[in-house]
């Protein structure tokens, strides 16, 4: 299940398809947490070193190494993945229980003269979640240069 498309299809033995730190992993890790707006806090501040949790960093490194990452890489993969989702959660929370944030905000204190290229940004209006799929798309990609070659 895609909770949130990374904006391109899966990539067959990639990082993006169907490993634990590709697009399906993010986009139901963000929905659980956006699902618990007030336990976020109290999770990002808390060591997560629980039986349950080492299990599934051991099968997502699993899963990686499956897909061709080295050992020594696969964590770095994980923990970026992670990290990109808690980050963009963490935008969401703040706006006010995973709503995107009012771009009104932002808008009130630009004028075009002189902030042009910002101006042009706000009014295009893109979502948080087109802007979640590009960028998690392009990290996906950069992942793919640290796979062995010929896969597992």
């Amino acid at each position: 299940m895609r909770l949130i498309s990374s904006g391109c299809g899966p990539r067959k033995n990639s990082v993006s398809s169907n490993t634990l730190a590709g697009p399906t992993y993010a986009g139901a890790l963000t929905a659980a947490l956006l699902a618990h707006p007030n336990l976020f806090p109290l999770m990002v501040t808390r060591p997560a070193i629980t039986p349950g949790n080492l299990r599934a960093m051991e099968d997502a490194l699993t899963s990686l190494g499956r897909a061709g990452f080295p050992p020594g890489t696969a964590p770095d993969i994980l923990y970026s993945a992670i990290g990109f989702v808690v980050g963009h959660v963490a935008i969401q929370v703040a706006s006010g229980r995973g709503q995107e944030p009012d771009p009104s905000l932002l808008s009130a204190g630009l004028t075009p003269g002189e902030f042009p290229l910002l101006s042009v940004a706000v009014a295009a209006g893109r979502e948080l979640v087109t802007r979640f799929g590009f960028a998690l798309d392009a990290m996906l990609s950069g992942f793919e240069t640290a796979r062995r070659p010929g896969g597992a």
